[in-house]
Protein backbone atom coordinates (compact mmCIF):
# COMPACT_ATOMS: atom_id res chain seq x y z
CA UNK A 1 0.00 0.00 0.00
CA UNK A 2 1.10 3.49 -0.98
CA UNK A 3 1.42 6.51 1.01
CA UNK A 4 -0.56 7.88 -1.93
CA UNK A 5 -3.21 5.33 -1.28
CA UNK A 6 -4.11 6.09 2.29
CA UNK A 7 -4.91 10.08 1.71
CA UNK A 8 -7.24 9.02 -1.33
CA UNK A 9 -9.66 7.47 1.61
CA UNK A 10 -10.31 10.87 3.01
CA UNK A 11 -12.77 11.79 0.64
CA UNK A 12 -16.43 10.59 -0.11
CA UNK A 13 -15.61 7.00 1.22
CA UNK A 14 -14.74 7.99 4.72
CA UNK A 15 -17.37 10.12 5.08
CA UNK A 16 -19.97 7.14 4.04
CA UNK A 17 -18.35 4.62 6.37
CA UNK A 18 -18.56 7.19 9.09
CA UNK A 19 -22.54 7.26 8.34
CA UNK A 20 -22.81 3.52 8.08
CA UNK A 21 -21.14 3.36 11.59
CA UNK A 22 -23.14 5.89 13.09
CA UNK A 23 -26.54 4.09 11.27
CA UNK A 24 -25.35 0.74 13.33
CA UNK A 25 -25.04 2.65 16.44
CA UNK A 26 -28.69 4.46 15.85
CA UNK A 27 -29.89 1.04 15.49
CA UNK A 28 -28.47 -0.28 18.75
CA UNK A 29 -30.22 2.56 20.54
CA UNK A 30 -33.29 1.96 18.95
CA UNK A 31 -33.21 -2.12 20.19
CA UNK A 32 -32.46 -0.57 23.50
CA UNK A 33 -35.83 1.00 23.21
CA UNK A 34 -37.36 -2.38 22.03
CA UNK A 35 -35.52 -4.10 25.15
CA UNK A 36 -37.28 -1.53 27.79
CA UNK A 37 -40.47 -1.82 25.88
CA UNK A 38 -40.26 -5.57 26.34
CA UNK A 39 -38.92 -6.06 29.58
CA UNK A 40 -42.43 -3.71 30.79
CA UNK A 41 -44.50 -5.56 28.44
CA UNK A 42 -42.80 -9.30 30.58
CA UNK A 43 -43.87 -7.83 33.45
CA UNK A 44 -47.41 -7.15 32.47
CA UNK A 45 -47.65 -10.88 31.34
CA UNK A 46 -44.66 -12.68 30.28
CA UNK A 47 -41.61 -13.01 28.12
CA UNK A 48 -43.09 -15.70 25.87
CA UNK A 49 -46.25 -13.36 25.33
CA UNK A 50 -44.28 -10.25 25.27
CA UNK A 51 -42.40 -11.57 22.32
CA UNK A 52 -45.64 -12.78 20.93
CA UNK A 53 -46.94 -8.83 20.82
CA UNK A 54 -43.63 -7.45 19.46
CA UNK A 55 -43.33 -10.19 16.43
CA UNK A 56 -47.10 -10.29 15.47
CA UNK A 57 -46.83 -6.16 15.27
CA UNK A 58 -44.30 -6.50 13.46
CA UNK A 59 -45.21 -9.05 11.00
CA UNK A 60 -48.52 -6.71 10.16
CA UNK A 61 -46.62 -3.34 9.72
CA UNK A 62 -44.49 -5.33 7.21
CA UNK A 63 -47.69 -7.13 6.02
CA UNK A 64 -49.31 -4.25 5.50
CA UNK A 65 -45.73 -2.68 3.26
CA UNK A 66 -45.60 -5.91 1.40
CA UNK A 67 -49.35 -5.24 0.27
CA UNK A 68 -48.69 -2.00 -1.52
CA UNK A 69 -45.26 -3.23 -3.35
CA UNK A 70 -45.07 -5.37 -6.07
CA UNK A 71 -41.32 -5.36 -6.04
CA UNK A 72 -41.24 -6.68 -2.57
CA UNK A 73 -43.77 -9.91 -3.17
CA UNK A 74 -41.74 -10.26 -6.27
CA UNK A 75 -39.10 -10.85 -4.29
CA UNK A 76 -40.02 -13.82 -2.87
CA UNK A 77 -39.84 -15.42 -5.81
CA UNK A 78 -36.50 -14.35 -6.10
CA UNK A 79 -35.56 -16.23 -2.82
CA UNK A 80 -37.67 -19.12 -4.35
CA UNK A 81 -35.81 -19.40 -7.60
CA UNK A 82 -32.42 -18.93 -5.72
CA UNK A 83 -33.34 -21.59 -2.97
CA UNK A 84 -34.20 -24.66 -5.78
CA UNK A 85 -31.49 -23.21 -7.82
CA UNK A 86 -29.22 -23.94 -4.80
CA UNK A 87 -27.56 -20.80 -4.88
CA UNK A 88 -29.53 -19.41 -1.68
CA UNK A 89 -28.96 -22.36 0.87
CA UNK A 90 -32.36 -23.37 2.74
CA UNK A 91 -30.60 -22.48 6.34
CA UNK A 92 -30.47 -18.39 4.88
CA UNK A 93 -33.76 -18.11 5.80
CA UNK A 94 -33.89 -19.52 9.27
CA UNK A 95 -32.67 -16.13 10.34
CA UNK A 96 -35.70 -15.64 12.66
CA UNK A 97 -34.91 -18.82 14.79
CA UNK A 98 -31.98 -16.61 16.24
CA UNK A 99 -34.28 -13.91 17.17
CA UNK A 100 -36.79 -16.30 19.34
CA UNK A 101 -34.01 -18.14 20.97
CA UNK A 102 -32.57 -14.93 22.41
CA UNK A 103 -36.05 -14.20 23.97
CA UNK A 104 -36.19 -17.79 25.23
CA UNK A 105 -32.20 -17.25 26.85
CA UNK A 106 -33.08 -14.16 28.10
CA UNK A 107 -36.12 -15.14 30.08
CA UNK A 108 -34.24 -17.89 31.30
CA UNK A 109 -30.85 -16.74 31.93
CA UNK A 110 -31.14 -12.73 32.15
CA UNK A 111 -32.62 -12.93 35.68
CA UNK A 112 -30.36 -15.55 37.40
CA UNK A 113 -26.93 -14.41 35.96
CA UNK A 114 -27.84 -10.58 36.49
CA UNK A 115 -28.40 -8.13 33.23
CA UNK A 116 -24.35 -7.11 33.29
CA UNK A 117 -23.15 -11.09 33.04
CA UNK A 118 -25.96 -12.24 30.89
CA UNK A 119 -25.04 -9.17 28.50
CA UNK A 120 -21.15 -9.99 28.76
CA UNK A 121 -22.06 -13.59 27.28
CA UNK A 122 -24.48 -12.22 24.84
CA UNK A 123 -21.76 -10.01 23.41
CA UNK A 124 -18.82 -12.34 23.19
CA UNK A 125 -20.99 -14.42 21.18
CA UNK A 126 -21.76 -11.81 18.85
CA UNK A 127 -17.93 -10.82 18.80
CA UNK A 128 -16.54 -14.26 17.83
CA UNK A 129 -19.65 -14.65 15.97
CA UNK A 130 -19.05 -11.92 14.12
CA UNK A 131 -15.29 -12.53 13.48
CA UNK A 132 -16.01 -16.32 12.66
CA UNK A 133 -18.94 -15.38 10.00
CA UNK A 134 -17.28 -11.99 8.38
CA UNK A 135 -14.19 -14.96 8.09
CA UNK A 136 -16.06 -17.63 5.79
CA UNK A 137 -18.52 -14.91 3.97
CA UNK A 138 -21.86 -16.20 5.62
CA UNK A 139 -23.63 -12.51 4.24
CA UNK A 140 -22.72 -13.53 0.51
CA UNK A 141 -20.50 -10.54 0.01
CA UNK A 142 -16.54 -10.58 0.82
CA UNK A 143 -14.79 -12.28 3.37
CA UNK A 144 -13.17 -10.45 6.22
CA UNK A 145 -9.98 -12.07 7.52
CA UNK A 146 -9.34 -11.63 11.24
CA UNK A 147 -6.38 -8.78 11.22
CA UNK A 148 -4.93 -7.44 14.09
CA UNK A 149 -7.42 -4.52 14.03
CA UNK A 150 -10.28 -6.95 14.30
CA UNK A 151 -8.85 -9.09 16.62
CA UNK A 152 -7.88 -6.31 18.80
CA UNK A 153 -11.47 -4.30 18.26
CA UNK A 154 -13.33 -7.31 19.55
CA UNK A 155 -10.78 -8.19 22.59
CA UNK A 156 -11.60 -4.42 23.52
CA UNK A 157 -15.14 -5.32 23.20
CA UNK A 158 -15.65 -8.17 25.96
CA UNK A 159 -13.32 -6.51 28.02
CA UNK A 160 -15.59 -3.08 28.01
CA UNK A 161 -18.69 -5.91 28.68
CA UNK A 162 -16.59 -8.14 31.16
CA UNK A 163 -16.18 -5.16 32.76
CA UNK A 164 -19.50 -3.85 33.53
CA UNK A 165 -20.28 -8.26 34.46
CA UNK A 166 -17.67 -7.85 36.69
CA UNK A 167 -18.23 -3.90 38.44
CA UNK A 168 -22.12 -5.19 38.57
CA UNK A 169 -23.33 -6.20 42.04
CA UNK A 170 -26.32 -8.31 40.74
CA UNK A 171 -23.81 -11.12 38.43
CA UNK A 172 -23.83 -14.78 39.36
CA UNK A 173 -22.16 -17.40 37.99
CA UNK A 174 -23.83 -20.19 36.39
CA UNK A 175 -21.55 -21.80 33.68
CA UNK A 176 -24.69 -23.93 31.15
CA UNK A 177 -26.67 -20.28 31.60
CA UNK A 178 -23.56 -18.45 30.78
CA UNK A 179 -22.86 -21.09 27.78
CA UNK A 180 -26.41 -20.59 26.31
CA UNK A 181 -26.61 -17.19 26.39
CA UNK A 182 -22.77 -17.20 24.16
CA UNK A 183 -25.32 -19.48 22.18
CA UNK A 184 -27.70 -17.25 21.77
CA UNK A 185 -25.18 -13.98 21.23
CA UNK A 186 -23.69 -16.20 18.24
CA UNK A 187 -27.49 -16.97 16.78
CA UNK A 188 -27.52 -13.09 16.29
CA UNK A 189 -24.67 -12.29 14.72
CA UNK A 190 -25.61 -15.10 12.27
CA UNK A 191 -29.02 -13.84 11.56
CA UNK A 192 -27.20 -10.62 10.70
CA UNK A 193 -25.05 -12.28 8.02
CA UNK A 194 -28.08 -14.49 6.44
CA UNK A 195 -30.64 -11.84 6.85
CA UNK A 196 -28.13 -9.94 4.50
CA UNK A 197 -27.74 -12.67 2.12
CA UNK A 198 -31.57 -13.20 2.03
CA UNK A 199 -31.96 -9.13 1.06
CA UNK A 200 -29.34 -9.86 -1.55
CA UNK A 201 -31.42 -12.35 -3.29
CA UNK A 202 -34.71 -10.56 -2.80
CA UNK A 203 -33.27 -7.39 -3.37
CA UNK A 204 -35.77 -6.17 -1.17
CA UNK A 205 -35.32 -5.47 2.66
CA UNK A 206 -38.94 -5.70 3.11
CA UNK A 207 -39.04 -9.61 2.02
CA UNK A 208 -36.14 -10.08 3.73
CA UNK A 209 -37.93 -8.93 6.84
CA UNK A 210 -40.98 -10.62 6.33
CA UNK A 211 -39.18 -13.68 5.57
CA UNK A 212 -37.59 -13.02 9.17
CA UNK A 213 -41.01 -12.29 10.83
CA UNK A 214 -42.72 -15.31 9.53
CA UNK A 215 -40.22 -17.61 11.47
CA UNK A 216 -40.23 -16.08 14.27
CA UNK A 217 -44.19 -16.15 14.87
CA UNK A 218 -44.42 -19.30 13.60
CA UNK A 219 -41.59 -20.56 16.49
CA UNK A 220 -43.31 -18.23 18.89
CA UNK A 221 -47.13 -19.45 18.25
CA UNK A 222 -44.86 -23.12 18.73
CA UNK A 223 -43.79 -22.67 22.11
CA UNK A 224 -46.99 -20.67 23.26
CA UNK A 225 -48.90 -23.87 21.82
CA UNK A 226 -47.05 -25.87 24.43
CA UNK A 227 -46.21 -23.46 27.53
CA UNK A 228 -49.24 -21.25 27.49
CA UNK A 229 -51.83 -22.18 24.94
CA UNK A 230 -54.19 -19.68 26.94
CA UNK A 231 -52.28 -16.63 25.74
CA UNK A 232 -53.25 -17.41 21.98
CA UNK A 233 -56.91 -17.79 22.76
CA UNK A 234 -57.37 -14.94 25.31
CA UNK A 235 -56.30 -11.24 24.71
CA UNK A 236 -52.50 -10.06 25.09
CA UNK A 237 -52.43 -7.14 23.42
CA UNK A 238 -51.58 -4.31 25.94
CA UNK A 239 -53.87 -1.32 26.03
CA UNK A 240 -51.22 1.10 26.42
CA UNK A 241 -50.31 2.27 22.55
CA UNK A 242 -46.55 2.69 23.33
CA UNK A 243 -46.17 -0.78 24.76
CA UNK A 244 -46.41 -1.44 20.35
CA UNK A 245 -43.24 0.44 19.92
CA UNK A 246 -41.38 -2.74 20.19
CA UNK A 247 -42.84 -4.41 17.57
CA UNK A 248 -42.17 -1.22 15.07
CA UNK A 249 -38.81 -1.27 15.71
CA UNK A 250 -38.22 -4.96 14.71
CA UNK A 251 -38.66 -4.56 11.09
CA UNK A 252 -37.01 -0.84 11.05
CA UNK A 253 -33.86 -3.05 12.64
CA UNK A 254 -34.33 -5.89 9.98
CA UNK A 255 -34.07 -3.86 7.10
CA UNK A 256 -31.35 -1.39 8.13
CA UNK A 257 -29.10 -4.27 9.14
CA UNK A 258 -29.93 -6.01 6.03
CA UNK A 259 -28.41 -3.63 3.91
CA UNK A 260 -25.51 -2.09 6.53
CA UNK A 261 -24.48 -5.86 6.92
CA UNK A 262 -22.82 -6.09 3.44
CA UNK A 263 -20.73 -3.04 3.68
CA UNK A 264 -19.53 -3.32 7.43
CA UNK A 265 -19.55 -6.34 7.88
CA UNK A 266 -20.97 -8.82 10.70
CA UNK A 267 -18.46 -7.92 13.44
CA UNK A 268 -18.15 -4.13 12.63
CA UNK A 269 -22.32 -4.13 12.47
CA UNK A 270 -22.96 -5.90 16.20
CA UNK A 271 -20.10 -3.81 17.55
CA UNK A 272 -21.54 -0.80 16.48
CA UNK A 273 -25.10 -1.80 17.45
CA UNK A 274 -23.85 -2.91 21.05
CA UNK A 275 -22.36 0.31 21.56
CA UNK A 276 -25.64 2.08 20.15
CA UNK A 277 -27.47 -0.39 22.69
CA UNK A 278 -25.26 1.12 25.47
CA UNK A 279 -25.74 4.66 24.93
CA UNK A 280 -29.33 4.13 24.64
CA UNK A 281 -29.45 2.26 28.08
CA UNK A 282 -27.34 5.21 29.04
CA UNK A 283 -29.84 7.74 28.21
CA UNK A 284 -33.25 6.02 29.00
CA UNK A 285 -31.65 5.34 32.63
CA UNK A 286 -31.04 9.05 32.58
CA UNK A 287 -34.79 9.99 31.59
CA UNK A 288 -36.81 7.35 32.99
CA UNK A 289 -34.21 5.83 35.27
CA UNK A 290 -34.74 2.01 37.32
CA UNK A 291 -31.22 1.76 38.58
CA UNK A 292 -28.93 4.71 38.35
CA UNK A 293 -26.45 5.36 36.03
CA UNK A 294 -23.14 3.75 37.09
CA UNK A 295 -19.39 4.61 36.60
CA UNK A 296 -19.24 0.75 34.82
CA UNK A 297 -21.90 1.99 32.41
CA UNK A 298 -19.28 4.62 31.22
CA UNK A 299 -16.40 3.07 31.37
CA UNK A 300 -18.73 0.69 28.95
CA UNK A 301 -19.54 3.05 26.74
CA UNK A 302 -16.02 4.72 25.96
CA UNK A 303 -14.36 0.84 25.86
CA UNK A 304 -16.78 0.11 23.32
CA UNK A 305 -16.96 3.06 21.41
CA UNK A 306 -12.75 2.38 21.07
CA UNK A 307 -13.81 -0.85 19.94
CA UNK A 308 -15.91 0.16 16.77
CA UNK A 309 -13.66 3.01 16.32
CA UNK A 310 -10.22 0.20 16.06
CA UNK A 311 -12.53 -2.03 13.98
CA UNK A 312 -13.16 -0.06 11.14
CA UNK A 313 -9.36 0.58 10.59
CA UNK A 314 -9.39 -2.66 9.15
CA UNK A 315 -12.06 -1.59 6.43
CA UNK A 316 -10.20 1.88 6.03
CA UNK A 317 -6.88 0.26 4.73
CA UNK A 318 -8.73 -2.37 2.68
CA UNK A 319 -11.12 0.65 0.83
CA UNK A 320 -8.28 2.98 0.42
Amino acid sequence: MQLGDVETNTGDGTASRLLQLLAAVGLGCLVSVQARVSADLAERSDVYSAAWVTVVTGTLILLVVLVGSPHARSGFGRVATAVKSGSLPWWALSGGLAGMFFVVTQGAAAGVLGLAMFGMAVVAGQVVGGLVFDWIGLAGGERRSPTRFRVLGAVLAIAAVSWGAIAGDDSNIDVSLIAMAFLAGLGLAAASGVTGRVHSVARSVITAGMLNHLVGLAVIVALLLIIAPESLTGSPFPSEPWLFIGGVIGPIGVAVGAILVHTLGVLLLGLGMVAGQLVGALVLEMVVPTAGVQASSIIGIVLTLLAVAVTSLDGRRRHT
